[in-house]
C-alpha cells in the first residue's frame, strides 16, 4: 500500500513539475549519472581490491581545477587545499606521506624534497582517463605504502573503435581582483588502424586569485561576556598559477595476444604568491569591553605589531616515460614495463618571510579596540598612536629569509609479471609471481 502511495505521489509530482516547465521553462533537461558512474562500478565489482575508482566521463562533469579536486568525490578520501585547490590526498585520515602515486604503472618520485608525498595538484584533471585509490595491498604491488596506492591512467588508443576528439574551453572570475583566469583542454584518440593507435592530450591553466583572511588564537572572555583573543592576524593573498600539461600514448597490437605500448607524461605547475601580513599580540586582557567590542592599551601591557611580506616563486615539473605490454601464451600472461620518472621543484626569487616589528609598552603609546560583531571578519581601530602605528620608519626589521632551492628526484624501474592459470574442477586458480628493479 505504501508503495502505491509513493507512485502517486511521484506521478503526481512529475506532473506538476511537467506543468511548470511548460508554463515557466523553455527548456528541461534530465541527465543521468547511472550510465557515467557504470564503467567505475563494474571495475571496482570486478576487482579483487579494496579500491575507489573514478573515470573521465565523472571527472568532466564537474569544474575540476587539478587531479587532488576530481579525486574529493570518493569514499574515504580527504584532500587538503593549498589556496581554494586540492593539494594533497588524505585516505582514511592517514598522512598523505603515507600514500603512494603512480602513472600507467610507473610511481612518481616526489618533486619537493621534505617530504615523499606527491603533491597532485601538479597534473591536470584533463589528462587522465581514470584515477583508482587502491586501499588494500598485493604482494604484486610495492610494499611502502600504509595509506593508499594512488593509480593514474592516462588514455590509450583501444579505448574506442573510432576516431575522437574533446575541446573544452572555460574561465573563471575572481570578484576580489576582478581578473578573469582562462582554462582549455583537448584530448583525441586516433585508431590509425586496427593493430596500431595514437591518443594524447594537452591543457594549460592561468590561474590569478586574490584572497584574505583572519586568523586569531587565544580566546577568552571580558567579564561583561565579551569573546577576544589575544592574537589576530590579517592577511592578504595574491596568487598566479600556471599550469601546462601534456601527454601521448602510442598503442601496438600486433595480434589477439598482444599488446604494446610507449606513454608519456609532462606536466609543469608554476605557483606566484604574495602576501602581506599584519600581526596583533596583546600580552594582556582587554582594558574595557563594550556590546561586542574589546579595547587594548599599551599602559596595561605589552602590545606587538609585525608586519610581513612574502613574494614566492616555486616551479614543480613531473615527467614520466613508459614502454611494456602484456603477452598471453595458452595460460601463462606475461606483463613487462620498463619505466623512467623524474620530478623537480625549483624556488627561486624568493622572500618568504620579510618581518618588521614594533612593540607598544608604553602608557599611551597605542589603544587598539577589537570588534568581533562579525566573528568572520573581525575589525580593528588604532584610537591612540595611530602616526607612530601607520608610521614604517617606526618599524624595526626584525627577519628575512631569501631562498634559491633545487630540489630533484628520478627513478628508473624495471618489472616483469607472470600469472600462471589453472583451472580445477570447482573453480580455477591464479599463481602469479615475478620481480621489479
Amino acid at each position: 500500500m505504501k508503495i502505491k502511495k509513493a507512485a502517486a505521489l511521484l506521478v503526481t509530482s512529475i506532473a506538476a513539475v511537467s506543468s511548470y516547465a511548460e508554463a515557466d521553462m523553455e527548456q528541461l533537461v534530465v541527465i543521468g549519472q547511472r550510465a557515467m558512474m557504470q564503467d567505475a562500478i563494474v571495475r571496482q565489482k570486478e576487482d579483487d581490491l579494496v579500491k575507489s575508482i573514478l573515470t573521465r566521463d565523472a571527472i568532466g562533469q564537474f569544474p575540476d581545477q587539478n587531479m587532488a579536486d576530481a579525486v574529493r568525490r570518493l569514499t574515504g578520501v580527504n584532500v587538503l587545499n593549498d589556496q581554494g585547490e586540492g593539494r594533497f590526498i588524505a585516505v582514511r585520515g592517514l598522512d598523505p606521506s603515507l600514500n603512494s602515486a603512480s602513472i600507467n604503472g610507473a610511481r612518481i618520485p616526489s618533486p619537493e624534497s621534505d617530504t615523499r608525498a606527491v603533491a597532485l595538484d601538479v597534473i591536470a584533471a584533463e589528462l587522465i582517463e581514470s584515477i583508482e585509490i587502491i586501499k588494500t595491498l598485493t604482494p604484486d604491488m610495492d610494499g611502502d605504502t600504509i595509506g593508499a596506492a594512488i593509480r593514474i591512467n592516462t588514455n590509450n588508443a583501444f579505448l574506442a573503435e573510432k576516431a575522437s576528439f574533446n575541446l573544452k574551453a572555460e574561465g573563471s572570475y575572481n570578484d576580489l581582483n576582478e581578473e578573469t583566469s582562462p582554462k582549455g583542454s583537448f584530448d583525441f584518440i586516433l585508431p590509425v588502424s586496427d593493430e596500431f593507435g595514437i591518443s594524447g592530450g594537452m591543457s594549460y591553466y592561468d590561474r590569478e586569485t586574490s584572497t584574505d583572511n583572519v586568523e586569531a588564537e587565544g580566546w577568552g572572555v571580558t567579564d561583561t561576556g565579551v569573546l577576544f583573543a589575544d592574537a589576530l592576524e590579517y592577511r592578504d593573498y595574491d596568487v598566479l598559477r600556471e599550469r601546462l600539461g601534456g601527454n601521448v600514448s602510442f598503442d601496438y597490437r600486433p595480434d589477439d595476444n598482444t599488446t604494446m605500448y610507449l606513454r608519456a607524461l609532462y606536466s609543469r605547475f608554476e605557483d606566484t604568491e604574495e602576501r602581506r601580513r599584519l600581526v596583533f599580540e596583546m600580552d594582556e586582557d582587554p582594558t574595557s569591553s563594550d556590546g561586542s567590542s574589546a579595547t587594548f592599551l599599551s599602559d596595561d601591557g605589552e602590545i606587538s605589531v609585525r608586519r610581513g611580506l612574502k613574494d614566492r616563486f616555486e616551479s614543480q615539473e613531473i615527467v614520466s616515460f613508459q614502454f611494456g605490454g602484456e603477452t598471453q601464451y595458452q595460460d601463462w600472461l606475461f606483463e613487462y614495463q620498463v619505466a623512467y620518472s623524474s620530478a623537480e621543484e625549483h624556488e627561486r626569487d624568493t622572500q618568504d618571510p620579510t618581518r618588521f616589528r614594533q612593540d607598544f609598552d608604553g602608557a599611551g603609546d597605542l589603544a587598539v579596540t577589537f570588534n568581533y560583531a562579525d566573528m568572520e571578519l573581525p575589525t580593528y581601530a588604532v584610537t591612540t598612536g595611530a602616526d607612530a602605528f601607520n608610521d614604517p620608519a617606526t618599524f624595526g626589521f626584525n627577519k628575512v629569509e631569501l631562498v634559491d632551492g633545487l630540489s630533484e628526484d628520478d627513478e628508473v624501474a624495471l618489472k616483469l609479471d607472470i600469472t600462471k592459470s589453472l583451472v580445477l574442477s570447482e573453480g580455477s586458480l591464479d599463481i602469479k609471481f615475478g620481480g621489479k628493479y
